[in-house]
């Protein structure tokens, strides 16, 4: 079911169709390809489907009341992270959640997982490679309007949204939530304090409508520890029309 690519990169067992075994491998590649070598980010992507027979004990609670597409959300995205585990030479380990909700990674590695539109990514470098590493695939026309006041700052609005047309602002809005949302993804971790979304800004190097680029972050909340963000390096890409992806790392 997943496709990946990283350390040696690979293509694991085949999705449920054709046409996800496709997609999968373009959003794998995609995401591999944001991803500098020098950080040694294993990458699996899948469509999303019922795997809650490949769960741990540990990983159980989370799915105890959950709807099924919640359980299929959770449990693919625990089987894409345990197979760039393996791909990283690591023992394939329980990733059970928090009380925040958050995934408890191993001792040895870190990682982040994110799902949008069917599809499930999962990034894992070892511990030691980064101090936070962040992820978040978005489809491109998720983010209306009516939600910019509430998810960006007055700036942020100013500057990209406000002048842009209808259809560019909706994919723009897109980009820059994903960007919030993989720097919480590396850093909360580390933090352990929830970052409220006009708290950070998100600043485009160059052309936020290139089909891929970087982006850096600044943080305005009153949390000093959150600040580490702004030491960290952020990645963008489409993905076809579909999906924007972001990656963030903290070196």
């Amino acid at each position: 079911m997943a496709a990946g690519t990283g350390a040696g990169t690979d293509v694991g067992r085949a999705c449920d169709s054709g046409e996800a075994r496709g997609d999968a491998q373009a959003l794998a590649a995609a995401l591999a390809a944001l991803l500098p070598a020098r950080f040694g980010v294993a990458v699996t992507a899948g469509a999303m489907a019922d795997h809650r027979d490949t769960l741990r004990p540990e990983e159980l609670p989370a799915i105890a009341r959950a709807v099924d597409r919640r359980v299929h959300e959770f449990s693919t995205g625990r089987l894409l992270a345990r197979q760039a585990m393996i791909r990283l030479g690591m023992p394939d380990a329980p990733i059970p959640r928090a009380a925040d909700r958050s995934p408890v990674w191993p001792a040895a590695c870190q990682g982040s997982i994110t799902h949008a539109g069917g599809h499930v990514l999962a990034a894992v470098t070892r511990r030691e490679s980064l101090c936070g590493l962040g992820v978040d695939l978005e489809e491109a026309h998720r983010v209306t309007a009516e939600l910019h006041a509430k998810l960006f700052t007055p700036t942020e609005r100013a500057r990209l949204l406000d002048p842009a047309p209808g259809a560019t602002a909706t994919r723009r809005a897109a980009l820059l939530f994903s960007a919030k949302e993989a720097v919480y993804k590396a850093v909360h971790p580390s933090v352990g304090v929830f970052i409220g979304f006009q708290e950070v800004e998100v600043a485009i190097a160059g052309d936020i409508d290139a089909p891929a680029g970087a982006f850096s972050m600044r943080y305005v909340g009153t949390h000093a520890p959150n600040r580490i963000m702004e030491t960290g390096l952020g990645y963008f890409c489409s993905v076809d029309t579909r999906y924007v992806l972001t990656a963030f790392v903290i070196p």
